[in-house]
């Protein structure tokens, strides 16, 4: 990824990121998903001279890689060039049958058709949690 970073805002990657992503440590890898929400060129936009002071051992490169950690929910940054086995995630389809439910302690407590509804009803309820069924291609 060296002249133009293959990530696009926007779409969902699954990729493998060192655990550890410093100069000298062991490069244990693990599987990270990302929802992009930026890409910065750190050529043309290069990250401020007190933040490179503060981590001077990890590895940086040009493409720092902004968005939603799929698997902890939190803002994450990652660098393009320590990605590997980068894959994109194809988004799912709501089945026609149902496309949101409420579970409770293992149980489909409700089904709608709409967010809104399950949402009026886990907020009745105040406990639960709303997923959205999906189909994969």
């Amino acid at each position: 990824m060296s002249k133009s970073c293959q990530l696009v805002p926007g779409r969902a990657y699954c990729f493998q990121y060192p655990r550890y992503n410093y100069r000298g440590l062991p490069e244990t890898q693990e599987t990270r998903r990302l929802a992009v929400v930026s890409i910065r060129d750190l050529k043309r936009d290069p990250i401020e001279p007190e933040t490179a002071r503060i981590n001077p051992t990890l590895k940086r490169g040009r493409w720092l890689v902004t968005g939603e950690d799929l698997d902890k929910g939190d803002e994450r940054h990652f660098y393009a060039e320590s990605m590997s086995d980068v894959l994109e995630m194809e988004t799912g389809e709501p089945l026609a049958e149902t496309s949101y439910c409420v579970v409770e302690q293992r149980r489909v407590a409700f089904t709608a058709r709409n967010i809104s509804e399950a949402i009026a009803f886990l907020l009745g309820r105040r406990k639960g949690v709303l997923c959205s069924v999906m189909k994969i291609r």
